[in-house]
């Protein structure tokens, strides 16, 4: 069978479609792993056929020699760049530096694929006139000169950091609009030949394919879709294998095959076979490689990039149990996933818990709780509980933010819907007779507490830095209250627009950029103050999710920073990326990083003990959440109320009876009595630092601990 363009057009792009939907297909916290398994697979692949290409003959064995080679090289430094980027994101779990060994690979790949286009240029110049050859150029130099303008819109020159980033965001644009320049002449010019316009058109979609994938990183940080940064990794995998379908037709055409040919031989026994024939193994091998490449992330069971339960409940029920199903709303992905995938966890053990309580005593009931991602995302939580709603569920735990809650709420107060916060802040959604019922004080209490503990600390100026939310405005405008009272100033900090999405709090080097510039305004601000106030009396606010990891790394590259003292807030207390990433857990040392934490009232302290050791025991490297045992509570709270009630589905009924049950009630977070707006009335914060504990560890994150402060 002969190979023929549109076979070879059909196979490979069978082949793109199939992986790439792999990628498209997969949930979002799975994008970005799978997306670096798939292209260290094709750049593998590529590196292997540009080999076996190379060691055919050809007429003419100098030009052969010095584009083959020159392709093998820049294929190789390509793969090892693509190594080297999985192992930071998969194995290490850190932001590359700026610049890293993979930009140094991947640059390096396009001096060689430079070398094999122009020797390609200068063999058949004779067939290119001057107007294409301009036309090229004209191309070229449109594309660099836009990418340029949008490069320096987002960079900064007041660090070495700021500089470097610059340099290395321009080289990647830069270098591809000279692969672009050579494609464009060689496509064009050789399109009426035959043989050789077949690989050069496969040459030029690959290079269009790489110059996207170059150009998204800037795209992406000029219209804000960051949670769209995994598209690039589309155009890369599919980039590799347009490659490998040019070599296969080069091979085929373009050299001589002998016997001692391996690609020969292989060619042989595949074209007396039918074309499905060749597809279904082409399927079989990139299915192949991806499930033997697929333990780098399947370590461990309970790795957060394995997909949530939908439902936890009981198994093992009586034939004739009656069944109580309550929603949760978990922010499993986006900027509060460290505090879904704890929650995760803890409703698996309180389930059971409840579960074998129930069974222990008789009970017919049983609990059963449908579990859905809101992605730290308002509009989803409004979309996931309008889905519990339709499934019969009118008592929902969760969702993990303030923002969130108030997309809700009035959903909730118009449907019958009673929500039940373990994590929710807010001092704004205290609102008499509505739905919402949260078992954590609100932040009249926090902002008392952080605005006594700097202004003890010796602070007298605070500059914010905070999340522009109901739940960062609300904070911050309390703290302002408090610290004032006690004489203090808080200066107009910066308030940034909450990220959405999984990557929004990712250490991808796109959050290193976007941070940059709030720090940058920030370090502005501080660096006025010390003309008016000394060091030791200016504090930093920082009100964050996940994104303080992100904020804390890039902070270490302005050294005023650093000598001034940072306070945060409860969601970064003893947040365990903070200590595991270098730069952050450096900066956050020499800060002197302090962030509050509600304490619990032991009263039940074995009954708290007992949690935490089923915690531990779950297997899971995810640390326990600041929430987890108030969302324990909850759960029992709400279980405790739809069985007192009769499983009932009257919302005041409900209401009712979690009011009463919770005056009543104890648990492994204390009492759980409740005040006029349905928040707990009662609290005590506890003040969480980073310091080097006494181990004798390698790491600095292994020799770093949270620590209480008072």
């Amino acid at each position: 069978m002969n190979l023929t363009k549109k076979s070879l057009f059909f196979i490979v792009f069978l082949i793109i479609f199939v992986e790439n939907s792999i990628i498209i297909l997969a949930d979002i916290e799975e994008k970005e792993h799978h997306s670096h398994q798939i292209i260290v697979i094709n750049s593998l692949i590529a590196v292997i056929i540009a080999i076996l290409v190379l060691f055919q003959e050809s007429e003419d064995k100098n030009f052969h020699l010095k584009t083959r080679i020159s392709v093998v090289l820049g294929l190789s430094c390509w793969f090892l760049a693509n190594l080297t980027w999985a192992i930071y994101d998969i194995v290490l779990d850190v932001v590359p530096p700026e610049p890293s060994i993979g930009d140094a690979l991947w640059l390096s790949a396009y001096v060689f694929l430079g070398f094999h286009l122009f020797v390609s240029f200068k063999k058949f110049r004779h067939r290119f006139n001057k107007k294409l050859i301009g036309v090229g150029v004209i191309i070229g130099s449109v594309y660099l000169t836009i990418m340029t303008y949008f490069t320096l819109s987002i960079s900064s020159f007041e660090n070495y950091r700021g500089i470097s980033m610059f340099i290395v965001l321009l080289l990647y644009p830069l270098f591809a609009s000279l692969l672009l320049i050579f494609s464009i002449i060689l496509q064009v010019g050789l399109r009426k030949d035959t043989h050789h316009a077949v690989p050069w058109m496969f040459d030029s979609l690959a290079t269009i394919a790489i110059v996207v994938a170059d150009s998204w990183f800037v795209i992406v940080m000029v219209t804000n879709i960051v949670n769209e940064i995994w598209v690039a990794s589309l155009f890369i995998s599919a980039h590799y294998l347009i490659m490998v379908a040019g070599f296969l037709w080069y091979s085929r055409y373009l050299t001589h095959k002998t016997e001692t040919s391996i690609l020969y031989k292989c060619y042989n026994n595949i074209k007396k076979k039918r074309i499905m024939g060749i597809i279904g193994i082409l399927i079989v091998l990139s299915i192949s490689f991806y499930t033997l490449s697929n333990p780098l992330i399947s370590i461990n069971p309970q790795s957060p990039h394995h997909k949530h339960d939908k439902e936890i409940g009981s198994v093992y029920a009586p034939e004739d149990f009656k069944e109580i199903k309550l929603g949760a709303l978990l922010p499993i992905s986006g900027t509060l996933s460290s505090v879904g995938e704890s929650d995760l966890v803890t409703l698996n053990i309180v389930t059971k818990d409840i579960n074998e309580y129930l069974s222990d005593i008789n009970s017919p009931y049983r609990i059963k709780i449908l579990v859905e991602d809101t992605e730290t995302n308002p509009y989803v939580a409004l979309t996931k509980l309008k889905h519990l709603r339709e499934k019969g569920v009118d008592i929902v735990i969760g969702p993990g933010s303030s923002s969130e809650i108030m997309r809700i709420k009035d959903y909730a107060d118009q449907n019958g819907v009673m929500v039940i916060s373990p994590a929710s802040t807010a001092p704004s959604l205290a609102v008499v007779g509505d739905n919402i019922f949260r078992l954590i004080p609100d932040d009249t209490n926090q902002a008392k507490a952080i605005s006594k503990k700097m202004w003890d600390d010796g602070i007298r100026v605070i500059v914010p830095l905070v999340r522009s939310d109901v739940y960062g405005n609300d904070i911050l405008n309390f703290t302002r209250i408090n610290f004032e009272e006690l004489g203090g100033t808080v200066v107009d900090g910066i308030k940034y627009n909450p990220p959405i999405g999984q990557f929004a709090a990712s250490l991808n080097r796109i959050n290193y950029v976007y941070w940059g510039q709030e720090l940058i305004t920030l370090n502005s601000k501080v660096k006025e103050l010390t003309l008016e106030y000394p060091l030791n009396q200016i504090g930093v606010y920082l009100v964050a999710f996940n994104e303080v990891v992100p904020i804390l790394s890039q902070a270490n590259s302005h050294p005023l920073l650093e000598k001034v003292l940072w306070y945060g807030n409860e969601a970064t207390a003893k947040y365990k990326k903070i200590i595991s990433n270098h730069k952050s857990s450096i900066f956050a040392v020499n800060s002197k990083y302090v962030a509050p934490l509600y304490g619990f009232n032991e009263t039940n302290s074995k009954k708290l003990e007992s949690f935490l050791e089923s915690y531990d025991e779950y297997h899971t490297k995810t640390p326990i959440a600041f929430d987890g045992p108030y969302m324990y509570d909850a759960v029992w709270l709400a279980t405790l109320t739809k069985i007192q009630t009769n499983n009932t589905n009257q919302i005041q009924v409900l209401k009712n009876a979690f009011f009463n049950i919770s005056d009543s009630f104890t648990g492994i977070t204390g009492p759980t009595i409740l005040n006029e707006f349905g928040d707990r009335l009662y609290s005590s914060h506890d003040f969480w630092t980073v310091s080097e504990n006494n181990k004798n560890e390698t790491t600095i994150a292994d020799r770093l601990e949270w620590i209480k402060v008072s």
